[in-house]
């Protein structure tokens, strides 16, 4: 197959967001399978306009604006995904979350068929809506702002391209669940699930990678170490993160928890948590490093408050053989399993989640037993290849299905 994905962003711009590096390892995993696949993306200064890597062709948009879905990235991304299919002939087209939302405007051309790949859809804007409405941070203008967003996102991003698309792929039955209730039936039809995977070959227990990265960050030996690993942006739960260690630091069950990422949200967790030096913030790190940091850690948590599709830290964290604790928020429900690689705790809870890190740091057999189930629930249920076989499966019953109306 010729694949063309369209995806706003990609991990060689710098990017680490979950569905940036499913698409980097999907991808990947395509070419290694004889498949060729062209990623169109908006345009990043200082970047070569193509990149080759793995086998893969990462083409940026001239005259976009990077990271934006407006802009000019509805109408340059389709003219350029023709530009390349004259020379190429792609047999099928991708889009990255919703990012191919300019083809709509072309239904009646001679275009191949469109598959859309989908780790949420507007549930997961509306839920952070709410929960910020909640607790009243919006000024009026924040609030007209926000409510044109979510109209915006729903009829002219969303809505059309579901209808326009012809299969859709979701990370896990929620996303599923939520496109045929907000969409309608028509749309949650072409729905399949395919759950996200990993490599777990690269993704694995290490003890010595762990101690580095301890001695690095000045972790006195022997301390309890919990981890997060993610955008530190509103809505992900770093506040209650922060809450929960102090709370279990003031009792003296010394503690220490890990940020790693970056974000908009860094300066007010880092005000948070001035005077904690048990707090420790790494910024963003690279890809090939991130392992090290999960087998630095004891537990690794999500305490997130929106609803996730299906969240690649959690099963790498499982992959490199630590216990869980998340909220059973979106697809947070279909990767742990309570009582035996991980537990839940309620959103916004810092006093529940600081008891259930702290029933780990006294079971230190319960600690080592989940992290085993862990690492096994995750090279059976998550690998890539497994992730892989479904994908190319899915997308060349796509394109023959795509042929053979042609011919009856």
């Amino acid at each position: 197959m010729r694949i063309c994905c369209f995806s706003r962003t990609n991990p060689l711009q710098g990017v680490k967001g979950g569905m940036d590096i499913h698409l980097q390892l999907l991808a990947e995993g395509l070419v290694l399978r004889g498949h060729s696949v062209d990623v169109i993306s908006t345009y990043k200064a200082g970047i070569p306009q193509l990149i080759i890597k793995g086998g893969v062709r990462y083409h940026q948009v001239p005259g976009t604006v990077f990271g934006s879905r407006r802009k000019g990235w509805p109408a340059k991304s389709v003219s350029y995904m023709f530009e390349l299919h004259r020379k190429v002939s792609f047999d099928l087209l991708w889009s990255n979350s919703f990012d191919a939302y300019g083809l709509y405007r072309y239904r009646l051309s001679n275009i191949p068929p469109l598959i859309v790949v989908l780790a949420g859809c507007i549930a997961q804007e509306i839920t952070s809506f709410m929960i910020a409405l909640k607790k009243g941070i919006f000024s009026f203008k924040d609030l007209v702002l926000r409510l044109g967003g979510l109209f915006y996102s729903y009829f002219i991003t969303q809505r059309p391209l579901l209808l326009y698309s012809d299969s859709v792929i979701a990370v896990n039955d929620v996303v599923c669940k939520d496109i045929k209730r907000l969409f309608g039936r028509h749309c949650g039809n072409k729905c399949h699930v395919v759950e996200n995977g990993i490599n777990t070959n690269l993704f694995y227990p290490d003890r010595l990678q762990g101690e580095k990265i301890r001695e690095r960050l000045n972790i006195p030996s022997g301390a309890f170490v919990v981890l997060s690993v993610g955008r530190l942006s509103h809505g992900k739960g770093h506040e209650v993160a922060i809450d929960s260690i102090r709370f279990i630091n003031r009792n003296n069950k010394k503690a220490y928890l890990v940020l790693v990422g970056d974000g908009p949200f860094r300066r007010q967790l880092e005000k948070r948590a001035r005077g904690d030096d048990y707090i420790i913030f790494t910024g963003a790190i690279e890809n090939e490093s991130i392992p090290a940091y999960y087998n630095a850690c004891d537990l690794f948590m999500m305490p997130t408050m929106t609803r996730e599709g299906l969240p690649l830290v959690l099963i790498e964290a499982m992959a490199c053989g630590k216990p869980v604790i998340a909220t059973p928020c979106g697809g947070n429900i279909n990767v742990i399993l309570p009582g035996i690689t991980g537990e839940f705790v309620p959103p916004g809870d810092h006093i529940a989640l600081a008891e259930k890190i702290y029933w780990f740091m006294r079971n230190t057999q319960k600690l080592k037993d989940y992290g085993k189930n862990a690492r096994e629930v995750a090279i059976k249920r998550y690998s890539l290849e497994r992730m892989i076989d479904r994908y190319e499966e899915h997308m060349l019953k796509t394109v023959s299905e795509y042929k053979n109306s042609f011919k009856t």
